[in-house]
């Protein structure tokens, strides 16, 4: 029991002491492991002391990038403003070019509006002329009937009244010579000897009715020299009117034809001057529109020089950036030239540590 005892003894030693062999060993693999990675970690410390120096640097760069992007940012967008002005530019150009052309013709044709205004004015006139004298030929040959008409209604009734009124003087003697006895002296011819005295006419004229009928032949006198007294005054209106017709250059037996060709080409100028009045309120609408595109071509004008300016100042000042930023960055190795890459790299060399 004894012996087992210490048997079993010595083989818990042994085995402890196999253990702490055991131990030690692996701690002194550890141990010179640890020894070998010093270097390395030395290295690390190095590398990642050098990454923190060029932080500030590239974090000062990605600011500048930033600000760069921006402005060439700028850059584009003058450059596309400039684009589109320069559109606009070329449709007001191609607008008030055209506008330019339908001004010039339009304004010929409305010169000539007063020109035609007059020529109206004096077809106008001659129409007038011609008319009244046309007019005042047909009233003259209407009085012309109308006065040998009345002419000889008054002539004929002047003529029946003389006969009846002799007639009635007549009976008148008759009466008188009634009343004579021989040897009474007349008292028209103081004779007293009355062998043809005068017979009562059976058909005798009473004194109303010679009276009635020299009222009728008043009246038909008056109309009758009314109607020549119209005559007259037509007559002397003709002459007139002749004489305007020799001022006129027209001849009066030309008179209906040279009214047709007159009224004919009254009618075409009254059109030819109505569309000029179209046209007319037509350019002035073009010449408002020609102005305010000017207006607007001049205001364009201005705002594409004032954006060149600032292209060539945004552009100018990036080129001069970029060139200043180039260099610097060029300082920097590639590698760590992003700010998010340096980041990153001074992460994992920490976590090697």
């Amino acid at each position: 029991e004894e012996e087992l005892a210490k048997k079993e003894q010595y083989e818990f030693v042994n085995m402890q002491l196999n253990k702490v062999r055991k131990e030690l060993n692996e701690a002194t693999k550890t141990y010179e492991k640890e020894k070998e990675r010093q270097a390395e970690r030395d290295a690390v410390d190095k590398n990642l002391q050098q990454l923190q120096d060029f932080l500030p640097v590239v974090q000062k760069m990605d600011e500048e990038k930033k600000r760069l992007h921006v402005l060439k940012e700028k850059t584009f967008i003058s450059k596309r403003k400039i684009v589109e002005k320069r559109e606009q530019l070329k449709v007001i150009e191609e607008a008030f070019g055209k506008e330019e052309k339908q001004i010039k013709v339009l304004d010929k044709k409305v010169e000539k509006l007063l020109d035609q205004k007059q020529m109206l004015s004096d077809i106008h006139e001659k129409l007038t002329v011609l008319k009244k004298l046309l007019n005042e030929q047909k009233r003259k040959n209407d009085l012309e009937n109308q006065l040998n008409q009345r002419k000889t209604e008054f002539e004929k009734l002047k003529k029946d009244f003389t006969q009846m009124e002799r007639l009635w003087l007549d009976n008148h003697a008759a009466i008188l010579a009634a009343h004579l006895h021989h040897g009474e002296a007349c008292p028209v011819c103081g004779s007293n000897h009355h062998p043809n005295k005068a017979k009562v006419v059976n058909d005798a004229i009473t004194k109303e009715k010679l009276e009635s009928i020299k009222l009728q032949l008043d009246d038909k006198e008056v109309i009758y020299r009314n109607t020549l007294a119209d005559y007259n005054v037509c007559k002397l209106q003709l002459t007139n009117l002749q004489h305007d017709l020799t001022e006129h250059n027209i001849l009066e037996d030309e008179a209906i034809n040279i009214m047709d060709q007159l009224i004919n080409k009254e009618l075409k100028l009254k059109k030819e001057i109505e569309q000029v009045e179209q046209d007319r309120k037509l350019l002035i609408q073009l010449k408002h529109s020609y102005e305010k595109h000017i207006e607007k071509y001049k205001t364009l004008i201005q705002e594409i020089s004032n954006l060149e300016n600032e292209y060539q100042n945004h552009l100018t000042s990036y080129k001069t950036k970029d060139a200043v930023y180039n260099e610097r960055v060029r300082l920097i190795p590639e590698e760590v030239r992003s700010l998010s890459t340096l980041n990153h790299r001074i992460q994992q060399l920490k976590l090697q540590k």
